[in-house]
């Protein structure tokens, strides 16, 4: 028993891992803050959620839209989550945030402004544990 869970700990480990070495930020060309997620799951009874938090300390975001992907890369929707308020954080499970999603899909988080923001995405099963992964 206790070496499956090692087992089982030690694949959330390098599942984990993986998934973090593929988060992307980047700016966008016109300015503004751009984070990709390329994993996020609604599977079975696993489940994704995010937090969302406004670094600066002095100013408010713009609008921050959230888009959601499926595995071909095809926008499924997209939700603007309106503006942060300094070191303000959001915080939801991504299917209170975009209803119905697929079993596996992404998530690109974005805002036009230039106030730093830190996105933690965390993907968990009710009977195991999971995992979080932040940029």
């Amino acid at each position: 028993m206790k070496m499956c869970f090692l087992r089982q700990s030690l694949a959330f480990l390098l599942i984990g891992l993986v998934v973090f070495s593929f988060i992307n930020v980047s700016w966008v060309v016109a300015g503004g803050v751009e984070v990709e997620v390329p994993y996020a799951t609604t599977s079975a009874q696993w489940w994704s959620g995010m937090a969302i938090k406004n670094l600066d300390a002095s100013s408010a975001t713009d609008t921050i839209k959230i888009e959601f992907f499926d595995t071909e890369g095809v926008i499924i929707g997209t939700v603007d989550i309106g503006l942060l308020e300094p070191e303000a954080t959001y915080i939801k499970a991504t299917s209170t945030i975009y209803g119905f999603l697929p079993e596996r899909y992404s998530i690109r988080i974005s805002q036009p402004g230039l106030e730093e923001l830190a996105v933690t995405v965390f993907v968990g099963n009710s009977e195991t544990g999971g995992f979080a992964y932040q940029t």
